[in-house]
């Protein structure tokens, strides 16, 4: 869907990344201190999961006509993008849900490529520090 507007994703300033690096030391650690996580930091999750979903959507053909981007984040996945309609998003939450460590789904999709999306949009040129 070329004309899907572009979600701003998890860039950072500079300023933020600092921000946010007590919270991400304590989330981390406390879903292993909880007995939630088997490894010491909920974000070496991460990379695992994002491998998982990409090989996913590979194999997916309900989902060639989407434009979807993806951000995982200590075991959450947010997924943001155009798609035909509201069953593919309801699909796209059943199949993340399903794979192994995802924690929580949070699906900021709208059906097709007009109106006002539901997650913020990157402007033209936006940069970070």
């Amino acid at each position: 869907m070329p004309a899907c507007p572009v979600p701003l994703g998890p860039l950072l300033t500079a300023a933020e990344m600092r921000q946010e690096e007590h919270f991400r030391v304590e989330r981390g650690t406390s879903c292993w201190m909880e007995g939630r996580c088997a490894q010491p930091n909920a974000y070496l999750y991460d990379a695992s999961i994002g491998k998982s979903i990409q090989d996913r959507f590979g194999n997916d053909d309900f989902l060639s006509n989407t434009s979807l981007w993806i951000t995982v984040k200590r075991r959450f996945v947010w997924v943001e993008g155009c798609v035909p309609d509201a069953g593919t998003a309801s699909h796209l939450e059943k199949l993340i849900q399903s794979m192994p460590d995802v924690e929580r789904v949070i699906v900021d999709v709208m059906p097709g490529t007009t109106g006002k999306p539901p997650y913020a949009v990157r402007r033209s040129g936006q940069k970070t520090d």
